[in-house]
């Protein structure tokens, strides 16, 4: 399986998962758990994944509708992960939360900034106002080779990584994972209202996250793995026009999931939707995707 192949498995859609919704398992497979597993062991070498997360506030800004906690969080024992925390100014209680994955775009620099300050293929608000606008916290770390963890370049880490016996993408999917297990230890945060969304590669994060986020593609189709996602609310947005994103692929994974969501009694839980676009996210996705966060979150 080639590196580039997985990372574009989920390019130019968007995500959003719930982590439970009206109560209802996670899936109705009784095979799932152990599929989970297995897809798991596919990430190479990983730290445990029971490890305790830490976390430091480095500081706090009041951004006009919305307060931004920088953080640096410990998700992995390894490299510290630089994030923020973006919480409606003024709310109290536990809030539905969304874990925001940035996308690759080549913008190595910029990683979580996307999250703040948004990018040229994304529609605005960037997500921080845009989620925050809705009630929800919001969480974006800069992940492996991103932001200001833009050490090396993204061709070394990975062979290195392969040297050690590692995935990079892996590595990526696990702090992910990881960064969820933080958001359910904040008293701010709902964890029985999680969701996750991202474009281009964090969609992939997205998705990956969504399947595994419960107590490669040789192995699993895509189809496969986001049908541990079921039942729970999954949305996903795509250019027909997106060479990162076969139409011919697009059409395979729906049919497949329509399928899977059927079986789990849920069919309304999953909609793919599809427009004359190339690989962006426009206004009309933005508020589909609002709508869907809104009702299901």
């Amino acid at each position: 399986m080639k590196r580039r192949t997985l990372l574009q498995s989920g390019a130019g859609v968007f995500i959003a998962a719930q982590a439970e919704i009206s109560g209802a398992k996670t899936t109705t497979d009784p095979g799932a758990p152990k599929r989970r597993e297995e897809l798991y062991g596919l990430l190479g070498k990983l730290p445990p994944r029971n490890r305790k997360v830490g976390v430091q506030l480095v500081s706090t800004e009041d951004r006009g509708s919305y307060t931004l906690e920088k953080l640096i969080l410990d998700l992995n024992g390894e490299e510290a992960a630089p994030a923020y925390f973006a919480k409606p100014k003024g709310a109290t209680g536990k809030l539905p939360t969304v874990l925001f994955n940035h996308s690759h775009g080549g913008g190595y620099q910029i990683g979580k900034t996307e999250f703040i300050e948004g990018r040229e293929y994304m529609s605005k608000p960037p997500y921080a106002e845009f989620l925050t606008s809705l009630g929800f916290n919001a969480l974006c770390f800069d992940t492996w080779i991103f932001g200001e963890r833009a050490k090396r370049t993204e061709l070394d880490f990975f062979k290195d990584t392969l040297w050690h016996g590692r995935v990079l993408w892996g590595m990526m999917v696990y702090d992910a994972l990881k960064a969820v297990d933080y958001l359910v230890t904040r008293p701010d945060v709902d964890a029985q209202r999680l969701a996750t969304v991202g474009m281009s590669m964090g969609s992939s994060t997205a998705q990956w996250a969504g399947a595994l986020a419960e107590d490669p593609l040789n192995h699993f189709t895509t189809t496969q793995m986001n049908a541990l996602i079921a039942p729970r609310a999954h949305l996903s947005l795509a250019g027909n026009q997106d060479a990162l994103t076969p139409v011919a692929g697009l059409e395979k994974i729906d049919r497949g999931l329509q399928e899977v969501y059927a079986s789990a009694g849920h069919p309304e839980h999953w909609k793919l939707l599809r427009y004359d676009g190339e690989h962006l996210e426009t206004p009309v996705m933005r508020e589909e995707i609002r709508k869907w966060l809104v009702a299901h979150l």
